[in-house]
């Protein structure tokens, strides 16, 4: 018997050790969680300091919890439990000071019913960042769910937990987007980014940060609050608006050494070479680049007056988006402000009035988001995203000739099990409406890349008849109600893929890609006219003059009939939109209808 128990405890053992191994495994590979430490600042106001790094504050009492910022997403179920042990009850405000990562992440996770509030300015980078190239991953669902309820360009006042808030923005220096958070009867202000304690500030030029203005902002942080006020910044200690004026003399003694050092011609590079601001190397912090000496150099020498052209989005006049039209020969479209380096743009048109310009954007592993800018006061807006896009995102549109109606495809239509389908959005008083999808008689079938006529019929590429290869079809518009998609026939499709469809108003010509066996590169684009006894023409290639041994694509003529724009994808992968005169077509015409 000795044997067998000393051979079961041996068992027992050698398990148990096996069973320690497996949860000490399992253990290591669960994430570190986040270090907040939690300080009292006043009454019932609190900072947590995550991972030593962000600061948040809670203001408790019986009106529930106040949040200036958020935090990172993964620290966020950390976060509740702390505000559940402070007492605080359900998260009724979240205001963000401004838009980065370490200050919204939070949000999709903490904000339940609560009303975000920010800048106008902040909804709109969060837009823009989602995207796109920000340097952090962040989920498409977790910028959505980070975009505040409330936004403004005003001070906003509230009164919670006995205490009176203000919140007033204060921009241009570090960003375009900063508000501060002044708690009125605790003497607290929660300053975000817009200021480092003891190191050279991060401004953000692309985000409209200038040094020059972050000087007078913290000139009326000075003049705004009391003496005793406690400044509570995003990263770091405490500050007061003694340690305030100190840092103010900082930012005006760096910026006049180098604007002096920029009256002597001195380069950048020549300023860093010769360390013009040793005498201020206590505020040099070489942990982050944003905050060595170097970087506040080129900050300096970017944000003055004589620079602005490298920081200033230009001023863009006249028709076309300011653009010359171009001859027979394809150009690039609006290079720089509709056709950029960093994202890829196809699928661009003009309103009816040529007063609009719509175009689908994204950039690689993001979501494709439609955009516009518009020419307002005679000056063409910057662009945005449109604002359905949050709601219902798309790509792919068009404008029905009178311009009352916008058809774009749709992604994700989970209610009806299409991934892709064509929605449209009428024109009301403030601007578009609500997009909802197109009364049909058929599911089920890919529709993309719309284009209407006068008269309402809606032409577009799918596979209805053809599973698995696209045609080119129309579903005609009768009493008000789209009738089943006819594929164009023969003379118009081809055992081959026939994609991003253009229909002229009248429905006498239509203009198509496909990759056909004589296209000169990828793809090329089509064109057939309309025959006398109401069938299409063989469609005929451009031709080398349009075509190029690259993917050239989704092509559309501007309302005047004189250009022709359309996508054109590199061997790189790089997509723009380039545009030629479009009489290209026109000489066609009276071949094909021979």
């Amino acid at each position: 018997m000795k044997p067998e128990r000393f051979k079961t405890q041996e068992i027992i053992r050698a398990y148990s050790i096996l069973l320690i191994l497996i949860v000490l495994s399992w253990c290591s590979s669960v994430p570190d969680a986040a270090s907040i430490e939690v300080i009292r600042v006043k009454d019932t106001l609190y900072k947590l300091c995550v991972d030593d790094f962000v600061n948040l504050v809670a203001f408790v009492g019986p009106d529930g919890v106040l949040l200036v910022d958020t935090g990172f997403d993964e620290s966020s179920e950390q976060v509740k439990s702390i505000l559940k042990e402070l007492g605080g009850g359900d998260i009724k405000y979240i205001i963000n000071t401004h838009s980065d990562y370490d200050h919204i992440a939070g949000n999709s996770a903490l904000r339940g019913s609560a009303i975000v509030l920010a800048h106008t300015r902040c909804r709109f980078q969060l837009m823009e960042y989602a995207d796109p190239e920000y340097d952090i991953p962040f989920d498409k669902a977790l910028f959505r769910g980070a975009y505040p309820t409330i936004t403004f360009e005003e001070p906003v006042t509230l009164y919670f937990n006995g205490d009176e808030i203000q919140v007033i923005p204060l921009t241009g220096g570090h960003t375009d987007e900063d508000v501060i958070v002044y708690f009125k009867n605790l003497g607290v202000v929660c300053l975000g980014d817009m200021i480092s304690p003891g190191t050279f500030p991060v401004v953000k030029l692309n985000n409209g940060g200038n040094a020059n203005s972050l000087v007078e902002n913290v000139g009326r942080l000075i003049s705004l609050f009391p003496e005793d006020v406690t400044f509570i910044v995003g990263h770091g200690g405490n500050t007061t608006v003694k340690e305030l004026h100190i840092y103010h003399d900082m930012l005006q003694s760096t910026i006049a050494i180098v604007q002096e050092a920029m009256k002597a011609d001195m380069t950048v590079k020549e300023m860093k070479r010769r360390n013009i601001l040793k005498d201020w190397s206590s505020f040099s912090d070489p942990k982050y680049e944003e905050t060595t000496a170097e970087t506040w150099i080129e900050t300096i020498y970017r944000s003055s007056e004589e620079k602005t052209n490298e920081i200033k989005e230009p001023i863009i006049k006249g028709p076309y988006l300011g653009q010359k039209l171009p001859g027979t020969r394809p150009e690039m479209f609006a290079p720089d402000i509709i056709s950029t380096e960093k994202h890829a743009e196809y699928g661009g048109h003009f309103s009816p009035d040529g007063r609009e310009f719509y175009f689908t954007r994204y950039s690689p592993g993001g979501l494709a988001k439609l955009w516009t800018t518009e020419l307002k006061d005679k000056v063409w807006t910057k662009p945005r995203v449109l604002s359905f896009m949050d709601d219902f995102p798309g790509a792919e549109s068009c404008i029905h000739p009178s311009g009352k109606k916008f058809f774009y495809v749709h992604f994700d239509s989970e209610s009806e099990g299409i991934k892709h389908d064509i929605y449209v959005v009428e024109k009301n008083e403030t601007g578009w409406g609500v997009p909802h999808p197109l009364t049909r008689t058929e599911l089920g079938m890919r529709r993309i890349s719309p284009s209407v006529a006068s008269n309402g019929n809606l032409y577009f590429s799918g596979d209805f008849d053809s599973p698995g290869r696209k045609d080119i079809y129309c579903s005609r518009l009768i009493d008000g109600v789209y009738a089943t998609p006819h594929n164009l026939g023969p003379s118009v499709n081809s055992e081959y893929h026939e994609e991003h469809v253009y229909v002229s108003p009248d429905e006498r010509c239509i203009l198509f890609d496909s990759y056909r066996p004589d296209v000169y590169g990828k793809s090329d684009i089509y064109v057939s006219y309309r025959m006398k006894d109401g069938t299409w023409g063989k469609a005929q290639n451009l031709g080398p003059t349009v075509n190029s041994e690259h993917h050239d694509w989704y092509p559309i003529v501007t309302p005047d009939g004189k250009c022709l724009i359309f996508s054109r994808t590199l061997s790189s992968g790089k997509i723009d939109l380039y545009w030629v005169d479009a009489r290209i077509i026109t000489r066609l015409k009276s071949t094909l209808l021979k």
